[in-house]
């Protein structure tokens, strides 16, 4: 009982008495303490317990935008996205100028498929940074992905190079709307640019391998190198390049074997998110013959390959 009767007191003197006992400073550093101990499980993937922790310090600070973003944060790890969307709009209340947290709202509606909603919540962002070089690339992608309007996208990707010309980031992305226009050989030098920014990104390279495979153009020698010698650990990555090796020599027709390729990546999936549809958009325009007829079963081939890993 007595036990019981002394964390009452507790509680009451930490979230009842306080105010009018403690100054602002010191009742911050009790909330500060525990949003550091909720940060600490969320790093740890102890989502739940984060949010315990996070609560308790709201009770203390209730205007705080960066705890009701933390909160939201782990709510949207666990899956329960609507709790996650109340505590972001709640940060937003509580700090309306904020570029970060309407980045995170429009997040959780494009993670919702709400992508209207994504792109106001970009557009109040840019609103209130007009160089904000997410919100520029999100707002082009918005346009490119979703409505198909490529004049659009382009110029919001071309503001992000202007914003931060050492971003790799808009020229991928600018790439991809090339390629969307058919537009291969300019969507080829972005990738370019793209990798001497960042060689860092294995889906540049995959792009730019894939389009130099429909071009029928050799693969760029030095950037293979480059690919080559960053990624040579990582299987998932060499087997999507040496896929396209496989359909680029059966194209140029040379004799190749598939079980080969099966027999090195035994355990390897294409990964889902790979789409072969500029491959056999490719194929498709082939001329009838024995070249088209042995790349289109490799692809069904490769196709059979995709996995969750």
């Amino acid at each position: 009982m007595k036990l019981v009767l002394g964390t009452s007191l507790i509680v009451s003197f930490l979230f009842g008495l306080t105010p009018s006992i403690f100054s602002t400073e010191k009742m911050q550093k009790y909330a500060t303490y525990y949003m550091n101990i909720g940060k600490i499980y969320a790093n740890e993937g102890k989502y739940k317990d984060a949010i315990w922790f996070y609560r308790r310090a709201l009770l203390i600070s209730p205007h705080w935008d960066s705890a009701y973003c933390n909160m939201g944060l782990a709510y949207y790890h666990i899956d329960k996205v609507s709790k996650a969307l109340k505590m972001c709009r709640k940060a937003i209340y509580s700090n309306p100028k904020n570029v970060e947290l309407y980045k995170y709202l429009g997040m959780l509606y494009n993670d919702m498929k709400e992508y209207f909603m994504a792109y106001k919540a970009y557009s109040k962002a840019l609103e209130i940074d007009p160089k904000d070089l997410d919100s520029l690339i999100y707002l082009g992608d918005f346009f490119s992905v979703i409505k198909g309007d490529y004049e659009k996208a382009s110029k919001y990707y071309s503001k992000a190079i202007e914003v931060n010309p050492r971003d790799y980031r808009p020229y991928f992305h600018l790439a991809y709307a090339h390629i969307d226009k058919k537009e291969f050989d300019i969507a080829i030098e972005l990738l370019k640019m793209a990798i001497k920014l960042n060689p860092a990104d294995d889906q540049v390279y995959h792009t730019l391998f894939e389009l130099e495979v429909v071009e029928n153009r050799e693969f760029d020698k030095e950037l293979e190198k480059s690919f080559i010698k960053r990624f040579k650990n990582n299987k998932e990555d060499l087997a999507i390049y040496e896929m396209l090796k496989v359909l680029k020599e059966i194209s140029q027709g040379k004799k190749i074997s598939l079980k080969e390729w099966a027999k090195k990546y035994k355990n390897i999936h294409i990964p889902q998110t790979w789409d072969f549809r500029l491959l056999e958009e490719w194929v498709d325009q082939l001329p009838e013959g024995e070249i088209k007829l042995k790349l289109t079963k490799a692809i069904y081939f490769f196709k059979d390959y995709k996995g969750d890993s």
